[in-house]
């Protein structure tokens, strides 16, 4: 890189030199010389020899005409039409006018050229030819054809030979008068009056194309080609029409001559991807369609053949949306609607499928392809007496037989229970011995009969016909084990696997067989062998982590779904499983994160919707929590388990309203259900409808009555009702049946407010003893001790929040007001650390400022003390806190000011702040 660009520059210099040192020729010679470099094809010289002549008289209309007529030679358009534009704003010349209109209609942009038409730009120019010309393409292109035609007839009357004037007319021919024999007429008339002019044989090419006429598009666009090779889009055609001859060679070689000169051009990408995808290449062709999207996302060849490709990968969900996309665009597209049918079925969607299958049935009614579709559908819908009615006229409507669809019309006839069906499959076998589906339908439909005797004839001509493959081996096995033997099944399935060592049927089999003799040690390994051997397998290692679940092995099950997820991303199953585990151990946000990669492609599945609900809910984020919670709902309306499910959502997002409507629906489909109806109670606990509680409760039959849950809401509600007398004996009875934060926390506060602060501390206490963690008890314990002035009991309460939480603000501030007195400086780092957490909290500044006090920093305490007042001014407790700091400053007088503000008013530290005024006074 650095050698070229110090050659670029000492070339840049020699010709600076040069061109200094020579005799500058006026501008009327450099145009003339850049028109005759035009006429030769030097281009490069041409443009030079423009730029210089505008270099010396910038508002030169040759010159800029001179640069418009080089880009239009080299089929730059856009470029083209600025050029002229630039020459048009120094002179209104009505030839510039012209070619200005026409290469704005090249290069598309056909809303400029009818927004300069109603600005006046082609006044005078109403009988020009050109301009009338281009002026009908315009407006035929944005739909207005009555108006494109009235302006084609009027162009043809003024010079209807003008070259221009016969492509519009060609265009205008084939694409909306429908009649394709005249444009190709008219076309071909065309390129024998002009045949050296290379938008004539563009305008065949096009032309060829609608008539399906391949080979003589391949024709027109090569001569096109010929003429300028710097037309690209008669290249990029040339390139679809050797394509669709099939020419792969004439295609290759043109993409890698046109690589050179438009690399990354999202055109060429597409024609590279499609090269890719024909030639068996997918990944390299995915990869082509993709830089082709992601430039223009709604190309529609480009989402077409990479729908298909992804179908083909098994990329089920990006070709569902990229062949959704096209579908947009082409609604009637036969071909891409029956590949979405396809993926219908593979992601069991069977409605979905259905519906696609009747809609191009009621437009191609004799679509077999679309039939084979919808019978699949109705199959997967247990509808197979439909399904065989389907697979029966297609059978019936078979030139030759078709073993495959006798096969499919055999099995919908014996899941319909239609002994015909036996038949019907045997005639499918006959017609191919190799038939796997008829075999086995065969072999299942004996053994449902009892035939024991047949189904293993069977299996053995089956054995005889395929004999290097697994599935006859596989089949004997289960015959074997409904005859009971399950030694002989054991060696079938082992002959089996012999043959194919990751037989899943065979594998499945032998594990099995170990289960059914309790020996789940063996059942595992047969597992873990086939995924040693085939570690993508799903159904390997979806049966592993089953068999390590029974085992309570449950990190070696989620290691097995781990693997089972990332290599087969798009199955939901084993993501489910891993998910549902992964939340039981509280890891919410990994189970979320599963669940949200897929929801987008899973939008029907309960499932997924009431894990992600939960996990949402486990992670606080309540407007997600709700609605995943209402995308259930509508999924399951009449699920008691979904509308409680919504309710506990709404409520955790403070919608009491909707959880209340909602649990109310759940109790009308579930009286029963507990979830629900300890959600009515905690709503209405919310809502303060105590009184409406308490009647709840007392409906419930006796046996409930005597719940510990029951009798723990009871006495809640007691206390929330200002009975703590009749609250109490009822929170002592669900406590002693059975211990937890909440229950201690409610029996605490109900010895306190009866005054029984011995049992309320014997509680606490044997509590802590039993679980020195609990956060909730500690904070309310801890609470309870400092207000009554036992800072060091408190302080002790605290310290073990503390080492839980170390960035809590409350757990720091209410440390620091224990330690005030007794230590100050570790009472001012905690405080400090608090402040930092939340300088606009008034609290913990107010107490960083009593722990300054305390600490002799006088100054610095009545500072932060201004500091609070001015996030709460005139805040009582603050104003008796700044009476003290005053007095300890010796500001006697303006500390009583301070003070006989706050000592009519009611606040906590009330009589303190008195007390203070009063020995001030005296003083």
């Amino acid at each position: 890189m650095g050698i070229t660009r110090v050659f670029s520059v000492v070339l840049f210099s020699l010709t600076v030199l040069l061109t200094a040192c020579g005799e500058s020729l006026p501008p009327e010679e450099l145009l003339a010389r850049g028109r005759a470099a035009l006429e030769s094809g030097d281009y490069r010289a041409a443009t030079i020899d423009a730029k210089a002549a505008l270099q010396q008289v910038p508002r030169s209309t040759e010159g800029r005409k001179l640069l418009g007529d080089i880009a239009l030679a080299k089929a730059s358009f856009a470029e083209a039409a600025d050029e002229y534009e630039k020459a048009l704003s120094f002179e209104n010349d009505a030839g510039l006018a012209a070619d200005y209109a026409m290469a704005l209609v090249e290069a598309g942009k056909f809303r400029n050229l009818l927004d300069d038409a109603l600005d006046g730009r082609f006044v005078g120019l109403e009988n020009n030819a050109v301009v009338l010309a281009a002026l009908a393409n315009a407006e035929s292109a944005v739909g207005n054809l009555p108006k494109a035609g009235e302006l084609l007839d009027s162009a043809k009357r003024s010079t209807a030979e003008h070259p221009f004037v016969r492509i519009v007319e060609v265009r205008y021919t084939a694409s909306h008068d429908g009649n394709v024999e005249k444009a190709r007429e008219l076309a071909d008339a065309l390129v024998r009056d002009y045949p050296d002019y290379a938008a004539a044989y563009s305008a065949l090419g096009a032309v060829a194309t609608i008539q399906q006429d391949h080979e003589a598009a391949v024709s027109a666009y090569a001569r096109a080609t010929e003429l300028n090779s710097l037309r690209l889009r008669d290249r990029l055609s040339l390139v679809a029409a050797y394509m669709t001859v099939a020419d792969t060679e004439a295609a290759v070689a043109e993409v890698t001559a046109l690589d050179k000169l438009i690399p990354n051009n999202p055109i060429l990408n597409f024609y590279q991807g499609r090269l890719a995808l024909a030639d068996g290449r997918i990944e390299e062709g995915l990869e082509e369609m993709d830089a082709v999207l992601s430039d223009l996302p709604m190309h529609p060849g480009a989402l077409y053949f990479a729908g298909l490709a992804n179908l083909e990968q098994g990329n089920l969900a990006t070709a569902e949306r990229q062949l959704g996309d096209f579908l947009s665009q082409n609604a009637s597209h036969v071909d891409a609607r029956l590949a979405l049918g396809r993926l219908y079925l593979q992601k069991s969607e069977a409605e979905r499928a259905q519906n696609m299958a009747r809609s191009i049935l009621n437009d191609h009614s004799g679509n077999a392809a679309a039939v084979r579709i919808l019978a699949a559908a109705l199959s997967l819908q247990s509808m197979h007496a439909e399904s065989a009615d389907l697979y029966g006229q297609l059978v019936a409507a078979a030139d030759t037989p078709d073993a495959v669809t006798q096969a499919q019309y055999g099995t919908e006839l014996v899941r319909a229970g239609n002994e015909a069906g036996i038949v019907e499959l045997e005639k499918a076998r006959d017609l191919d011995p190799t038939n796997e589906q008829a075999r086995r339908l065969l072999v299942g439909s004996y053994l449902a009969k009892g035939q024991i005797d047949k189904a293993r004839a069977e299996a053995e001509a089956f054995r005889v016909a395929v004999p290097d493959s697994p599935v006859p081996l596989v089949l004997l096995g289960q015959v074997n084990i409904w005859d009971g033997d399950d030694a002989g099944a054991a060696k079938a399935f082992d002959e089996a696997l012999a043959i194919d060592g990751t037989s899943a049927e065979a594998l499945r089999g032998k594990a099995g067989l170990a289960l059914r003799s309790g020996d789940t040690d063996a059942a595992e390994k047969v597992f873990a062998d086939a995924v040693a051997q085939q570690p993508e397998d799903l159904q390997s290692l979806v049966s592993l982590a089953a068999i390590q679940e029974r085992q309570g092995d449950k990190k070696g099950m989620a290691d097995s779904l781990r693997k089972a997820v990332d290599s087969n991303p798009e199955a939901l199953a084993p993501r489910i499983a891993l998910a549902r585990y992964l939340m039981s151990e509280g890891q919410y946000g990994e189970g979320v994160a599963l669940l949200t990669a897929v929801r987008d492609d899973h939008e029907d599945s309960p499932a997924l919707f009431e894990l992600l609900a939960g996990g949402f809910l486990g992670l606080g984020e309540m407007d997600s929590a709700v609605n995943a919670a209402e995308r259930l709902l509508t999924l399951q309306p009449d699920s008691a388990r979904a509308l409680t499910l919504a309710a506990v959502t709404n409520q955790a997002d403070r919608n009491l309203e909707r959880s209340e409507e909602l649990i109310r629906r759940a109790l009308e489909i579930a009286p029963e259900n507990v979830q629900a109806r300890r959600t009515l109670v905690e709503l209405y606990l919310l809502q303060n409808k105590y009184d409406e509680l308490a009647i709840l409760l007392a409906g419930f039959p006796p046996e409930v009555q005597e719940k510990r849950d029951v009798k723990l809401a009871r006495g809640r509600v007691e206390l929330m009702r200002n009975n703590p007398q009749d609250a109490l004996q009822l929170l002592r009875d669900a406590h002693a049946m059975g211990g937890d934060s909440r229950s201690v926390f409610l029996l605490v506060s109900a010895n306190l407010r009866t005054g029984n602060t011995d049992e309320a501390e014997a509680v606490a206490d044997a509590w802590l003893v039993e679980n020195p963690d609990d956060a909730a008890i500690l904070q309310q314990y801890s609470t309870y001790l400092l207000a009554n002035g036992r800072d060091k009991r408190g302080a002790e309460m605290l310290e073990r929040l503390y080492k839980l939480a170390p960035d809590d603000v409350v757990v720091l501030n209410n440390l620091a007001w224990a330690y005030r007195q007794n230590n100050s400086g570790k009472a001012l780092e905690l405080a400090d650390k608090a402040v930092k957490l939340a300088p606009d909290n008034m609290s913990v500044i107010d107490t960083r400022s009593i722990v300054l006090m305390e600490k002799g920093d006088l100054d610095d305490a009545l500072e932060a003390n201004d500091r609070a007042l001015k996030l709460a001014p005139g805040f009582p407790q603050l104003l008796f806190h700044r009476g003290q700091i005053l007095a300890a400053m010796g500001r006697t007088d303006e500390a009583m000011n301070v003070l006989e503000k706050v000592s009519n008013v009611q606040f906590a530290e009330r009589e303190k702040a008195e007390k203070l005024l009063a020995e001030l006074r005296s003083m």
